[in-house]
């Protein structure tokens, strides 16, 4: 089975703000058309909320029989809650951060909907859709492919069971995050990290869009992406940005890996050998294990057989961004 993605980004899109009848501002994209349709989209977003406030962040789906669906409530952050939308049917599904239709889609448009305690509304800095559809043909091999040149990216080594909090084996995702705001050298404490990253309506460490959010609360933004094979993952680690990647194997599938198996895990992808094997900060390692060599197809067949879905962030602005607190 293979996959065809492709990720729109819109940097500082122009939004049509529509007042919501109480004084505190909402504000809807325009539809954005698909390039190719689709029956997965994984949103992420970067924005800024004054603290002391929060935000929701819907989305609606179009098919190609030009039928809407309702708003799905994507996240909430800060001091937001669900809010009240009209009764919608159970299409499309929703899986914590992937929105998931049995029938193709070819426009999607977002809202956000800020939080009537916020002193401001919320405002869209970044919003990417990442949508996914079966390929008709064979797709992209997920084999390695031997770059040019090896790439090393001296991200700093985190273990997720560093800390004494009992939750350690959750903290994957948070943990990768701080790897990657050190490596900028904008990480702030670890406990602030995952607590940003905590989704409480979903009870998990691992919410991908709530992850790329926390990492844009402490000055670094990101988005949510999904590669076809290691040639386009080796361009990204060229430019200098390490990658967060979600992978998944059977047992004994990965060798060397401290996870014997695992349904879904995040690991830091750091740089690339000469012989195509991938450098990787595995958080699952034990403190002071440092950088990790994976084989290269072994590392693929985990990566791209779960979609190849992955985190990129972007070298920090410079100053704060201001955001409200989880």
């Amino acid at each position: 089975m293979s996959w065809r993605h492709e990720t729109i980004i819109q940097d500082r899109p122009a939004m049509l703000w529509e007042p919501a009848g109480d004084d505190d501002g909402s504000s809807v994209s325009r539809v954005v058309d698909l390039e190719s349709a689709c029956t997965q989209i994984v949103p992420s977003w970067n924005i800024v909320a004054p603290r002391g406030g929060g935000f929701a962040v819907l989305l609606r789906v179009r098919r190609q029989d030009g039928v809407w669906s309702g708003w799905r409530v994507m996240g909430l952050w800060g001091t937001a809650r669900v809010p009240a939308t009209p009764a919608a049917d159970a299409w499309p599904e929703v899986a914590v951060d992937t929105l998931r239709s049995d029938r193709p889609l070819v426009a999607a448009q977002y809202a956000l909907l800020s939080s009537p305690d916020s002193a401001e509304p919320a405002r869209v800095d970044r919003f990417a859709l990442c949508c996914t559809a079966l390929a008709e043909d064979d797709g992209p091999s997920t084999a390695a492919r031997l770059p040019l040149r090896p790439v090393r990216l001296e991200v700093p080594f985190r273990s997720q069971f560093s800390d004494a909090s009992g939750v350690g084996s959750r903290l994957c995702s948070p943990t990768c995050v701080a790897m990657v705001l050190s490596y900028y050298a904008a990480a702030p404490p670890f406990g602030e990290i995952a607590a940003a990253c905590y989704d409480p309506r979903h009870d998990l460490f691992g919410n991908w869009s709530r992850a790329v959010q926390a990492a844009f609360g402490f000055g670094v933004r990101g988005y949510v992406t999904r590669f076809h094979d290691l040639e386009e993952a080796w361009g990204v680690l060229r430019s200098g940005r390490p990658i967060v990647a979600s992978i998944a194997f059977t047992d004994g599938a990965l060798p060397g890996a401290p996870l014997g198996h695992t349904d879904g895990h995040l690991v830091v992808v750091c740089g690339v050998t000469t012989d195509g094997d991938l450098l990787v900060n595995d958080p699952a390692a034990p403190p002071g294990a440092g950088t990790r060599v994976y084989p290269g197809e072994p590392f693929a067949a985990a990566w791209f057989g779960h979609r190849g879905t992955a985190y990129v962030f972007d070298p920090p602005a410079a100053g704060p961004i201001a955001c409200a607190p989880p």
